[in-house]
């Protein structure tokens, strides 16, 4: 499972602006992630869907005979970091939160670009700073297009708060007039798993509740009462 992080766990901090320290290694990344899962820090850039879903695969480390193991290192020395079925737990959780990715197209003002690390870096309209991750097929066609207003297409991809995270995009040209609709980042939809819940020894099951319907024996405002129930439970 670490070793499947490593390369996201790099082109995480490449891509963001962390400073990549020569004396890193791939357990300092991890660290810092874990640290970011076990605060349940929502906003962080480190989080998105592949890395929590790959944590998320120790909520099973008992079954494997792992109960417990310690991340020490240079960062994590005097406060090693757990790794644990409950790590898991919380990072399946955290993906569970986690908006789907979308297709979108942005405008916005192209004004870096780190080509080995295949980052651009777009000011939109709104004050906001997105980054954009593109290998480009031919690199004199982006540097022709830095310091100009451009419309990029691709996926965008969340964070666990329904931020933005980043857009891995496929097609970028520059904006015109008409493009001035896509100036603002889209809405996260709403994420698509639910964490279930337990009933307590108190509640009633409203599945329970429905046996009466077909033949007629529930009215039309206990059945509207007991789907609200429902979509609650």
């Amino acid at each position: 499972m670490i070793g499947d992080a490593a390369p996201k766990l790099f082109e995480q901090r490449s891509l963001f602006g962390d400073p990549l320290n020569p004396e890193d290694t791939v357990l300092d990344w991890l660290g810092d992630v874990t640290t970011a899962i076990w605060r349940e820090e929502r906003d962080s850039t480190l989080l998105d869907s592949a890395l929590l879903t790959q944590v998320a695969k120790y909520k099973g480390a008992e079954k494997k005979g792992l109960e417990e193991a310690e991340i020490s290192t240079r960062r994590f020395r005097a406060t090693p970091v757990q790794v644990n079925s409950e790590l898991g737990t919380r990072a399946e959780g955290l993906v569970h939160e986690t908006p789907p990715t979308q297709i979108a197209r942005i405008k916005g003002f192209l004004n870096q670009m780190a080509y080995l690390e295949r980052s651009l870096s777009l000011n939109l309209d709104e004050g906001q700073r997105l980054r954009v991750l593109w290998e480009p097929e031919d690199i004199d066609e982006v540097k022709s297009l830095l310091g100009r207003q451009v419309l990029l297409e691709g996926k965008l991809e969340f964070r666990p708060n329904g931020q933005p995270l980043i857009l891995v995009a496929d097609r970028v040209r520059e904006a015109t007039a008409r493009d001035d609709a896509w100036s603002e980042l889209p809405r996260s939809a709403p994420a698509l798993l639910r964490q279930s819940r337990l009933l307590q020894p108190s509640e009633t099951n409203p599945l329970k509740r429905l046996s009466g319907i077909l033949d007629g024996r529930v009215s039309d405002e206990e059945f509207t009462r007991m789907v609200e129930e429902f979509s609650r439970a």
